[in-house]
């Protein structure tokens, strides 16, 4: 379990970088991408949440 909160927390920091290049160099014109980041973000917040309940209950 412990390795799945690394890989998400790994993901994560990539996409919260990417989307402070984006709002750095205003490269793009609509937020399609940003909107999908976004949403890939937050999936991952309900992940990592996820796994961190199934680990506690198994203990």
């Amino acid at each position: 379990m412990d390795e799945i909160v690394e890989k998400i927390n790994k993901y994560e920091q990539k996409h919260t970088e990417y989307l402070d290049k984006i709002d750095t160099e205003e490269f793009l014109e609509d937020d399609d991408i940003e909107e999908l980041l976004n949403a890939q973000l937050d999936l991952l917040s309900i992940a990592r949440a996820l796994v961190i309940t199934l680990k506690s209950k198994g203990s």
